[in-house]
């Protein structure tokens, strides 16, 4: 064999080429079957999709028969309602306002109620912050008073003559009990 006039053999085929593969089919038979494969699958999708659509089909069939009932029903309450002299539109729309109106309130009523805790709340805070305040005031006040009793008691002790160095030091005396510490929280 000889390729393309040049005088050379081909003795054997490359081996990359689908001559050589095991499992050769010719293209068109393996396109038919790839299609087959994709036509199975469709036929699949199409069963699949038609179930689905029998499913809401009856699903409509049963909504479209109970919004009938339901239509009959208010039928007959309007029936009712107008045999008793009854006008349920311009009632609904009278309740409607009311309640509109007693929403307005209750939102306004709402709104100065949080106002008036944001007020109180604001005015607690100060009020607090100015008790600390006086309660560590006075806790320094009350131990400079202490200080100061002690100090005065002991000048008065030199001067009357007390020798105190003979005796040894003196610790302080205790705080009278109306000078006690007062619990702060």
């Amino acid at each position: 064999m000889t390729g393309h006039g040049m005088g050379v053999k081909l003795d054997h085929k490359p081996r990359g080429s689908i001559w050589h593969r095991k499992s050769y089919k010719p293209l068109s038979k393996q396109k038919s079957e790839e299609l087959k494969d994709k036509n199975q699958l469709l036929e699949a999708l199409n069963k699949q999709l038609h179930q689905k659509l029998i499913e809401t089909q009856g699903e409509l069939k049963d909504l479209t028969q109970k919004v009938e009932l339901l239509e009959k029903f208010q039928d007959n309450c309007l029936a009712i309602l107008e045999s008793k002299g009854l006008n349920p539109g311009s009632e609904t729309l009278a309740s409607q306002q009311d309640s509109t109106e007693d929403h307005m309130d209750s939102m306004l009523l709402l709104q100065t109620l949080q106002d008036e805790l944001k007020l109180f709340n604001e005015t607690a805070k100060k009020q607090m912050e100015e008790l600390q305040a006086l309660k560590t005031n006075f806790e320094i006040h009350k131990h400079k008073s202490y200080e100061l009793a002690c100090e005065t008691r002991n000048r008065g002790l030199r001067i009357l003559g007390t020798n105190t160095a003979k005796a040894g030091p003196r610790s302080p005396p205790a705080p009278p009990s109306w000078l006690k510490p007062v619990q702060m929280h």
